[in-house]
């Protein structure tokens, strides 16, 4: 059987799946609250000013594990902090319907932006690996997974909001999030199959001032992306809600369609890549 840098074909398959559902895992999660925010607001009788500064600082959160995970990659591999980062976002999830005042929700906001961070680092580390092993264009593929995980977060949503507490939904979809994360941890590529694979990151450190200025195009353009895509997240379901007058079974729709456009795109990069040669 023909191997990839010390993976056959077949384990790669699988690992390959099972990064494909951990990308869809992490978009469900994410998206499992969003198209409540309305009730969220509701329950810690905060004004939308007061929401916006709790989601931005809560969101600086997701800044402090840039600079140390890359370390703990080359040391422990990627598939054992993504396996226990997982463990916290589903262990965030789980508590963020109950505070009732405000500092006490903004905590949790600011540890569940870390862990994500910490999970995504590791997981797209993962990735870019694989893709690089396989020699292959899966990047957008995997990241389509993560669209099509937030579309079905979204849908399911508005669903169980027309008959379902906040709390129980809140309990029950970080639960199904969780039993995939494990199935999907046991499955990709393990520390001990190949250093190639899983821990192929530069171990020298450089100082930022010597960041190629290419790199820094890159980030802001990277910035720019994610900046509407994280206003959409945020505050459709309140729009959705208070403009558009729309009930909880329904306020998501908006944030779908997005998501169903993003979706496309997404899985469109692999073919134009190749088509085009970039």
């Amino acid at each position: 059987m023909a191997k990839k840098d010390g993976i056959s074909d077949e384990r790669a398959k699988t690992a390959q799946l099972a990064l494909m559902v951990i990308f869809f895992t992490q978009g469900f999660a994410t998206l499992s609250w969003m198209p409540r925010i309305p009730e969220f607001i509701d329950n810690l009788q905060v004004s939308k000013e007061l929401w916006g500064a709790i989601i931005g600082f809560g969101g600086a959160g997701s800044l402090i594990p840039l600079l140390f995970t890359s370390r703990l990659v080359v040391r422990f591999g990627t598939t054992p902090i993504i396996k226990y980062s997982s463990f916290g976002m589903v262990a965030i999830l789980l508590a963020l319907p109950y505070p009732t005042q405000w500092w006490l929700f903004l905590f949790l906001n600011f540890m569940l932006s870390f862990a994500i961070s910490v999970f995504n680092i590791a997981l797209n580390s993962q990735a870019v690996m694989f893709q690089k092993r396989v020699n292959k264009v899966l990047l957008g593929s995997f990241h389509g997974s993560w669209s099509i995980g937030a579309a079905a977060s979204a849908g399911v949503s508005s669903i169980i909001a027309a008959f379902t507490p906040l709390k129980l939904q809140m309990f029950l979809m970080p639960m199904i999030c969780l039993v995939l994360f494990v199935w999907a941890a046991r499955h990709m590529v393990q520390p001990a199959e190949s250093d190639a694979v899983d821990r192929d990151v530069p171990t020298e450190r450089i100082s930022w001032l010597k960041t190629p200025p290419f790199l820094w195009l890159l980030a802001v353009g990277g910035f720019m992306g994610m900046w509407p895509e994280l206003v959409l997240m945020d505050w459709s379901s309140v729009y959705a809600k208070e403009v558009l007058n729309l009930d909880p079974s329904r306020a998501a729709w908006p944030y779908t369609i997005f998501v169903i456009a993003m979706i496309v795109g997404r899985f469109s990069i692999t073919r134009l890549t190749e088509k085009y040669n970039v």
